[in-house]
């Protein structure tokens, strides 16, 4: 508008230029132009003097142009002395008022007066925001600006839950608390973003540039090169007017700056203007800029907390309307551009982002009454995508993306853009907004995110032909933050194992033939512990536990294969074979079958760490450890051509191979539960204990994700390597 104002100066054309000033946009006008108003508002002088000195004129005889000349230079003179110049008057624009505007005779006549004149006029309309409604005028925060139901005799609104903005808003509140760093700017809607509480907290941390999205921006780069966090609070439909400073001011300069959009999508009875149906396609092409949509409000909070730590610009955009829930998660960072499954299928994958996922869910359970399976993963993130999208995809008859952006340039198009640059060939099918005007948009009624289009759609995509890539379709998928599943975990190390991994608040799938000892793990970390009868040697029974798990433990990005023994210690000439045959099916087809089993979901998802528990016995022989020794050889070179086939995929695998152990059952059930000599092999000796393997375990998978340990041999300090054996003649 001043560029405008501007330009109508430059070019005087005969124009009225009405001017209502109420004081406020959303909320109230701040700035410097804002201060000029009101000082023209608040200053009478200038009314009283103009009246006196008209008085004066007419009292004066005509006496032609000189007369009206001088007057006019006199009242210009006047009007400096004792009235604030207006900012229209220094564009060259005459200036009008201020007037009344509730009073409507005195509006026409400005009008009829403004006609009068040559050139361009403004008429300063000064109005009061709700006026003639008590409710609305003493509505110190936007005047019923924008408003749901309310009773119209008392303007009392009706009860509410949690809107997704108050989600964030209180997220906000709690980082702030721990970090204060992070300052707010909004751009005059502190209210319709959830900024409120967090300006009152901290009145000195929060900023409100008024209706200048594009300086809001600029002045965020500003505050974080001093090494601020500033979290820019603006609707997704107002942040297109500062896509130039975006790119340019923040992230040319990979400056961290938080974009908060709130109303993205279909916005309903906020009207046309404020769809957010862009943002998905004009972020993703700014370089360095991190894109994600929560589906539900633990993942707003979670997203919100990956922003805050992340070097980088990052933004969240979140619906307008009611939360599901309050959220609860605590604030702690996802890994940036991981996905997760929902839900497991075969036949057809939707991919959905942001709220869109729940409707994925919705449609998948109604495609199943009618026979199709459906995978369900929510993206979370818009960009980067998870390159395992590939992967996934390719398992599956169909894809279907789902979302509330663009056709054109959103999440649709990095889906295709990911499985083109992998050379799959999937038949694809987008569910988002067409690009052209809409002139509406209420969310209610048929407009309504609903599952039926997904599973129509659904249906259709999967009719065609599937891709001919060779590859099985119906694996179980992985996603963060993952589980952790333990085989042999009633004692010793899988039970020292499984401790380590719940106590870092992961999901465990504790399992063993004995379910009874497994109590004790399930009491102490419920509900993140899952036990798990299970008899690793059963093939068929592996692959049904494993494609049986429920859903919040399917996810499993670790394999723990601890579950083995050793019988006996007896010569091979004397060796028991059903003792040997026990060991093999054990050490070695049972850790094959649950490898098996669990390792394509991974390779699929592009991650995971499978830990093979091998031992020192497989690499220095003792006498009487015949087949034992051959199995834990056999697992420590499993393990090496395991990193051979999974080269590439982001599958880790690590063997470790402990020495003398205490503290477990090992002795016991090799000697066959002879106490005496079991405890005999510990006898003066500080052996490793399951803890210390336990922290190898999780050492290995807490690396950074480039790093894969092959393998890990460790012994107590007290245990050392055997000389040769020498047989020498006597006599």
């Amino acid at each position: 508008a001043y560029e405008a104002l501007n330009n109508i100066g430059q070019r005087q054309p005969e124009m009225i230029i009405i001017l209502n000033d109420n004081g406020r946009s959303y909320a109230p006008t701040v700035g410097g132009i804002a201060e000029n108003l009101g000082q023209l508002r608040l200053s009478p002088k200038y009314e009283r003097a103009k009246g006196a000195a008209g008085q004066t004129l007419r009292q004066l005889p005509v006496v032609g142009e000189s007369a009206y000349g001088a007057a006019k230079r006199m009242k210009d003179s006047l009007k400096q002395l004792v009235s604030p110049i207006s900012i229209f008057e220094t564009l060259g624009l005459k200036y009008g008022g201020p007037i009344d505007g509730h009073d409507i005779k005195a509006l026409e006549k400005a009008m009829r007066d403004a006609s009068a004149f040559h050139g361009p006029v403004v008429i300063h309309v000064v109005t009061d925001k709700g006026h003639g409604y008590a409710p609305a005028v003493g509505d110190e925060i936007d005047k019923f600006h924008g408003v749901s139901s309310f009773n119209p005799s008392n303007g009392a609104f009706s009860s509410k839950p949690a809107a997704w903005t108050d989600v964030f808003g209180d997220a906000l509140l709690e980082a702030a608390e721990a970090d204060d760093r992070i300052v707010a700017i909004t751009a005059a809607m502190a209210s319709s973003t959830g900024l409120l509480p967090f300006a009152a907290r901290f009145p000195e941390r929060f900023f409100d540039v008024g209706i200048a999205e594009q300086h809001a921006v600029t002045f965020a780069a500003g505050l974080a090169m001093q090494g601020l966090r500033p979290i820019v609070c603006i609707y997704s439909t107002f942040l297109q007017r500062a896509f130039d400073q975006v790119a340019c001011d923040v992230a040319l300069h990979k400056l961290p700056v938080t974009f908060v959009l709130d109303r993205a999508g279909i916005t309903g009875d906020d009207g046309a203007s404020h769809h957010g149906m862009l943002d998905l396609a004009y972020l993703r092409v700014i370089p360095g800029m991190i894109v994600s949509a929560p589906s539900s409000p633990d993942e707003l909070r979670r997203l919100f907390a990956t922003a805050l730590a992340h070097d980088g610009p990052f933004a969240i955009r979140y619906p307008r309307g009611t939360a599901p829930d309050a959220g609860s998660a605590p604030l702690r960072r996802l890994e940036i551009g991981r996905m997760s499954v929902v839900r497991q299928g075969g036949d057809v994958a939707l991919l959905a982002v942001g709220k869109m996922v729940g409707v994925a869910v919705e449609a998948a359970q109604q495609l199943e009454r009618e026979g199709l399976s459906c995978t369900v993963v929510d993206a979370r993130f818009i960009k980067p995508i998870d390159p395992a999208i590939g992967p996934l995809a390719a398992r599956h008859r169909a894809v279907l993306t789902i979302e509330d952006g663009t056709t054109i340039g959103g999440f649709g198009d990095a889906v295709l853009e990911v499985l083109a640059e992998s050379g799959l060939s999937v038949p694809v099918r987008r569910l988002a907004a067409q690009v052209r005007a809409r002139r509406g948009g209420r969310r209610s009624g048929g407009a309504r995110p609903t599952a039926q289009q997904p599973a129509h759609r659904a249906h259709r995509v999967a009719s065609s032909p599937p891709s001919n890539n060779g590859r099985d379709r119906g694996v179980r998928m992985t996603s963060p933050p993952g589980t952790t599943f333990v085989t042999g975990a009633s004692t010793g190390f899988g039970a020292a194992i499984a401790r380590r991994f719940a106590a870092d608040g992961r999901r465990v799938v504790v399992s063993a033939r004995r379910t009874g000892l497994l109590a004790g793990l399930v009491k102490e970390f419920a509900p993140s512990v899952l036990a798990l009868e299970l008899d690793v040697r059963d093939r068929e029974a592996v692959a049904q536990a494993v494609s049986t798990l429920p859903a919040g433990f399917a996810d499993i990005d670790i394999l723990v294969n601890n579950a083995g023994l050793a019988k006996g210690l007896e010569p091979a000439q004397r060796a028991d074979l059903d003792d040997w045959e026990q060991m093999i099916d054990t050490n070695c087809k049972g850790l094959v079958y649950c490898t098996r089993a669990i390792l394509p979901g991974m390779v699929a998802l592009g991650r995971g760490h499978v830990i093979n528990i091998g031992s020192v016995a497989g690499s220095y022989p003792y006498p009487g450890g015949n087949a034992y020794g051959a199995t834990k050889a056999f697992v420590h070179q499993f393990s090496l051509n395991l990193r051979s086939d999974v080269h590439g995929s982001g599958v880790r695998i690590t063997c470790i191979e402990p020495g003398l152990s205490g503290g477990t059952e090992f002795s016991l059930v090799r000697f066959e539960g002879d106490q005496r000599r079991a405890s005999a092999v510990y006898a003066g000796v500080e052996a490793l204990s399951p803890d210390d393997i336990a922290e190898a375990v999780h050492w290995a998978t807490a690396l950074p994700a480039h790093v894969n340990v092959n393998t890990i041999e460790l012994m107590p300090v007290a245990q050392s390597f055997a000389p040769f054996q020498v047989s020498r003649e006597t006599g």
